[in-house]
């Protein structure tokens, strides 16, 4: 009977410790599986992640180069708004005589005083009238006469007779291929219908056939000159219009010209290189 009674204790003792075990056993495996622990866990892990990416990037961006935009990458080209070469200037009369062969030396007077801006030369009454005369005389041995020389017997002038090496005649250009030699510092002989330039200095009508010294641009992109048909033509500007439609050609030299003819002939211009 006594031992019957302890196999019993026995039994309700190791049935008590088995469940009791059992309830921890499960209580332990529930606190590792709490969602709640793992929420936090992942909440901290994702916060490090995105601490880290930031910082990253801002690093990435503090690297990068700045670019602004409206901001030019290339050189800015310099704009030459005016220019206004000393070229000296005499009229084609330089004591005002207008007879021959002075009436018809503008194309003489043109050639010189670009010859003598190149040679950095001075040009007086005196040294005009002489070069004028000797110009004159060279001309009647060359090409039989002097009077309206067309612009490639102008050119042969200061080939020949001032010893120029380059020396181009440039025909049917336009405004702007005009405006790009005196930019180049280039002085420019024209021919022109001497009546279509409207100089209120000429002795009206004014002539039929001109020869003149381009030699700078204002602001407005008129034509600085040196028109030799008038003791007041130093630095005497035309409207770049004006000008441009009044340049023509001689037809031919030595011979009396009429106007309707000269006015459509082909546009000229010389332009002499310094040796």
């Amino acid at each position: 009977m006594k031992k019957t009674l302890l196999i019993i204790i026995i039994l309700i003792a190791a049935s008590a410790f088995l469940f009791y075990s059992k309830k921890e056993s499960s209580l332990t495996n529930e606190k590792s599986k709490n969602p709640a622990a793992e929420e936090i866990s992942t909440m901290t892990a994702t916060a490090n992640n995105t601490s880290i990416s930031t910082t990253t990037e801002v690093e990435k961006k503090e690297e990068a180069p700045i670019v602004k935009k409206g901001v030019a990458t290339s050189t800015p080209q310099i704009k030459i708004t005016e220019i206004n070469l000393d070229v000296p200037f005499s009229s084609q009369a330089p004591y005002s005589d207008w007879s021959e062969p002075y009436q018809n030396a503008c194309e003489e007077t043109a050639s010189l005083m670009v010859a003598k801006y190149y040679q950095k030369a001075t040009l007086t009454p005196a040294i005009a009238k002489e070069e004028i005369l000797d110009l004159v005389a060279w001309q009647n041995k060359t090409f039989g006469y002097y009077e309206d020389t067309t612009a490639a017997e102008t050119a042969r002038i200061l080939k020949e007779y001032y010893g120029f090496k380059r020396v181009e005649v440039i025909y049917d250009f336009s405004l702007a291929d005009l405006k790009a030699e005196v930019l180049a510092s280039r002085p420019v002989i024209i021919p022109a219908s001497g009546q279509m330039l409207g100089n209120p200095n000429f002795k009206q009508p004014g002539p039929i056939y001109h020869m003149l010294v381009i030699k700078g641009l204002t602001e407005n992109g008129d034509f600085i000159t040196n028109d030799n048909g008038t003791r007041k033509g130093h630095n005497y500007v035309y409207k770049a219009e004006v000008l441009y439609k009044a340049i023509h050609d001689a037809p031919q030299g030595g011979h009396t010209i009429n106007r309707a003819d000269l006015d459509t002939n082909r546009k000229a211009m010389i332009i002499v290189y310094p040796n």
